[in-house]
């Protein structure tokens, strides 16, 4: 079977360093930008704007994801942009790039803003897409199940436990209702929360409630949204060891923050507000682990006397 061949040989050259990087990347689209809020807030500095940290790196651990330590070679490559000094910070681009490309090395520069496909091909190995369990072959996006193997039908369920039954977790929901100018924490959601989606929509298919998704990492720095300026269009929201949440624009009638996680760091979901005008639509769900309930004191104490009594009970007979 062709496929099972693919895979003996992706198995043998897995893991292995990136392929010579002799070749300039090819331009794959567009640019990153964000758009200043006007209306009814504060203003700010050119240097707050500057020193923000709502950017892909901020904070990160070392530990890299495989296709990030692809994008991360060509980091120091001073050949490429010789107006620009390195390094250029190069990391994983999903948004915008249509399933046929899956299994190209795009690479989005946080220094730029631009992305570009680096590689006609990522190494073997590769997963397809951060939502994906399949695995790229030579260029191509092979099938395989959440344990690994060719052609499995098995899944992750909503704790993502692979074959699970959903039932080491549970579902969180809820919405917004009471907007006030300015950021607006909506709710905190945990470390190891799972399938995360956010949706807030605008009351107009043509026009913005001026109710904005923003997300702020623990520190107090922000992974989307942050600083009263706004990212129009798509952007993969990269979070901490790879984890990637998926946004599809500020400008869209219908904003959507989703992700499957597991989240490895907490974030608190706002809602920036410049117009209180219209009632909120947002609206939120994840799944956070089901932790297996404590003993209360008073029952380890009942324990603790009916073993005592068995015991004495015992060295009677």
């Amino acid at each position: 079977m062709e496929i099972a061949r693919l895979w003996e040989q992706a198995t043998a050259c897995s893991q292995q360093t990136t392929r010579s990087l002799g070749k300039t990347g090819k331009r794959a689209g567009g640019r990153k930008t964000q758009a200043p809020i006007l209306k009814a807030l504060p203003s700010k500095t050119a240097s707050n704007r500057e020193g923000r940290r709502d950017g892909p790196r901020a904070g990160f651990p070392k530990a890299l994801t495989y296709r990030e330590e692809q994008c991360a070679a060509y980091n120091h490559r001073k050949d490429m942009f010789k107006n620009y000094p390195a390094p250029m910070d190069w990391v994983p681009r999903y948004s915008g790039v249509s399933e046929h490309d899956q299994c190209k090395l795009t690479c989005q520069s946080h220094a730029l803003g631009y992305y570009y496909v680096l590689e006609p091909r990522v190494a073997d190995g590769t997963p397809c897409s951060p939502e994906s369990t399949s695995v790229c072959v030579q260029g191509r996006c092979v099938h395989a199940g959440c344990d690994r193997i060719i052609g499995s039908k098995k899944k992750f369920d909503k704790c993502m436990v692979c074959g699970g039954d959903n039932s080491r977790c549970t579902k969180i929901y809820g919405s917004f209702t009471k907007p006030q100018y300015g950021y607006n924490d909506v709710v905190t959601i945990p470390e190891g929360a799972t399938h995360i989606l956010i949706r807030q929509t605008s009351g107009s298919s043509s026009a913005s409630d001026n109710i904005y998704l923003a997300l702020r990492r623990r520190d107090g720095s922000y992974a989307l949204n942050g600083n009263y300026f706004l990212t129009p269009s798509k952007q993969d929201v990269q979070l901490q060891s790879g984890v990637v949440l998926r946004y599809n624009g500020a400008t869209n009638p219908v904003e959507v923050i989703a992700g499957r996680g597991p989240l490895l760091e907490p974030l608190t979901l706002q809602a920036l507000v410049v117009s209180d005008e219209k009632t909120p639509r947002l609206k939120y769900t994840f799944f956070v682990p089901t932790h297996a309930k404590k003993p209360s004191p008073q029952w380890l104490k009942q324990k603790a006397r009916i073993l005592e009594i068995l015991r004495n009970r015992r060295g009677r007979k």
